[in-house]
Parts: C-alpha cells; structure tokens; sequence
C-alpha cells in the first residue's frame, strides 16, 4: 500500500490508497490565504481528497472530493460535506482508500499508542537500572523494551509483590524471588549465560542449588514465554522452599538442569514448556517437591527427561512427552510417585521408564 504525507499549519494529512500513486502535489498555503489545495495523480481505483479551509491554525470546514482514475473513468466526480470541525482537530478516519486528519499532540500520540495496564518505567540499560526499578515502589511493570541488560553472574533480587518484568534479553543475569514478592510475572524474557556452553557443577544429593530464575517461596509467580539458554547456572528455573510456580510456553534449553522443584510444599506447573539438550535431566523433582505437566516435552537431554526423587515427591504428567534422552525417559527413586496419561516415549537410551527403592511410575 503507498502512503503520502504532508504537514500543512501543524496538520498531518496523510493519503493512504490501493491504488498507485504516480504524482502527488501540494499547493503551499501563503500568508492571509484561506484554503490549501491538493493534486494527486493515481493510476487505477479511485481516491479521496480532502479541501480543507483553514483560519488561524484551525479545521473550519473541509469538503471531500472522490476523483476517478487517470485515463478512464467516466461520471462527475462525488462532493460530500464532511462534519463541522471548530477549535481543535480530532482523529478522523475515512473508509479504506480515504485521508485520515489529525491534530498532532503527544496526548493523540499515546491514545493510539494501545498500550494496556499500567505504563512502563524508564529505560532500562543496566543491572543497577534493573534492580533500581523492581525497588521503586512508583513502578509495577519494568518493561526491557527489546532491549539486552549486561551483567557478569550479577544477582537482581526482586521483593515487591505484583511486579512484572516483561520484554527483553537478560545476559549473565540471576533473577531471585524472594518470599515478599507474590504474583511476580516473568513475560517475554530471554535468560542467556555470558559462557558459550553450560557448566557442570558438582554432583550434590539434593539436585541443583541455584538457577537462572530461583524463586524462594514466592507464590503465584508465573514465567510466560520465555527462553533460558546456557545461563551457566544449575538450572534455569528453580523453585524451591514453598514456592508455587507456573510456568506457560517456555523453553529451558542447554542448562545443566532445564527445570527443578525442591522441597515439600513446592508447586511448578507447566503448560506447554520444553526442556531439551540439557546436560544432565529436563525435570528434576526432589524432596517432596509437586509438580505437573501439561502438554510440552523433555527430550534430547543428556541423563533422564524427568527425574523424580524422594518421599512425597508426586508428578502428574498429561500428553507430555520424553524422547530421545541419553538416560530414561522417566526415572522415579526413593519413594516417589509419577502418574501419567497420553504419555508419550519413545527412543530413550536406557529404556522409557525406570524406577526403583520404592518409587512408583503408573501410566495409563
């Protein structure tokens, strides 16, 4: 579609037609004149033009012509009074084809802006910026704005509750929610390491101690379309200590552990995520730690696709999947329980399922 402005007296008229524009021109308005004309040349359809008289800065009154195309069209062309304007112009559009007007102001600006929910809080550069925000009482979303914040293993800790952190690249950045901090919203953010391959921490009994994202017994946080990959951490998220977590379309990819629960009274659901090419499993679930899983996958991870460990450890799985693992598809120990329906697996090195000590795998 082409698209031609000009700015007459403060006033943006803007052409927008299907048809071809092959010449456009605008007469300038001279002192103590009255009216502005316009001549454009089109090629095929038809277009509108506005005739609009202007006194002292101001729309009065405007006539709408209808022209026919250049080398075959036939009739007089239409004239349609349009509305009465006086003092100060509003938006107006015509049908498709037609010139829109409108007074050019910063209060317009942000009504066509469409933005919902509280406004953003300024630019975010660094993590001192970051972390400035998340405290600032005054400010409940921090919006990235597409932008990539910097840090080497910097920690960001958040304890207001209600935040949200939306839009953006963290890189070398650990985000730590903290018991305070309810309904926290991770939406569209990307988590990446500073190194080029994950780390292998040391082997500890309990699974991964720390995480791209840890939250420490926050409740209602929820994680939205969002990416953690080779953060360098143990995990990209761990939930741990209570906290309650759901986790919506999300990817945890190339971590040591992809996602990890710990601990009695720790919920994570999941819908939709995947956890994948992790270097040891795609779901750790330890210490009596609750989780469940709708849809998504946990496949080509280097040990198990899920883990389950320890008494009072359950996980609930629906049409997820676990494939193509270098260890089994779902491995429960030590008294856990895993309960699935429409399960899927398939291609896993040491088998698709393994349990043992007391754990139980029900699949349906």
């Amino acid at each position: 579609m082409d698209e031609t402005a000009e700015m007459v007296n403060d006033l943006d008229v803007t052409v927008r037609v299907a048809p071809k524009i092959v010449a456009a021109e605008v007469e300038p308005l001279s002192e103590g004149a009255s009216s502005c004309a316009t001549t454009l040349q089109v090629t095929g359809g038809s277009l509108r033009v506005a005739e609009l008289a202007l006194s002292a800065g101001s729309v009065s009154s405007a006539t709408d012509h209808e022209l026919s195309p250049v080398g075959g069209a036939t009739g007089a062309p239409r004239r349609r009074p349009l509305r009465e304007r006086t003092n100060s112009v509003e938006a107006t559009e015509k049908a498709t084809g037609g010139i829109h007007v409108r007074e050019l102001s910063s209060q317009s600006a942000s009504r066509e802006g469409g933005t919902l929910g509280p406004p953003p809080g300024p630019f975010v550069a660094t993590v001192e910026d970051l972390q400035m925000q998340l405290d600032d009482p005054e400010i409940q979303v921090v919006d990235l704005r597409g932008g990539e914040v910097r840090g080497r293993n910097a920690t960001v800790e958040i304890t207001r509750s209600g935040v949200t952190l939306r839009g953006g690249v963290l890189r070398g950045v650990k985000l730590v929610v903290h018991n305070s901090a309810e309904s926290f919203r991770l939406d569209g953010v990307k988590m990446k390491g500073t190194e080029s391959a994950f780390r292998w921490p040391p082997r500890e009994p309990l699974g991964p101690l720390n995480g791209a994202l840890e939250v420490c017994g926050a409740r209602g946080v929820v994680v939205r379309r969002c990416a953690f990959t080779r953060t360098g951490f143990d995990s990209g998220i761990l939930a741990k200590a209570g906290a309650q977590v759901f986790v919506k379309d999300t990817a945890c990819d190339l971590n040591f552990v992809g996602i990890a629960a710990l601990g009695g009274e720790t919920k994570v659901t999941m819908s939709g995520a995947t956890c994948s090419n992790n270097g040891a499993h795609g779901v750790h679930a330890h210490s009596g730690a609750q989780v469940t899983m709708e849809g998504g996958e946990c496949s080509a991870n280097c040990a198990c696709g899920l883990l389950a460990m320890g008494a009072g450890t359950t996980v609930v799985m629906r049409y997820a999947a676990c494939c193509r693992n270098k260890g089994s598809g779902i491995n429960a120990q030590c008294n856990a329980r895993v309960v699935g329906r429409g399960v899927f697996l398939r291609r896993n090195r040491f088998g698709n399922v393994k349990d043992g000590l007391g754990a139980v795998v029900d699949l349906q």
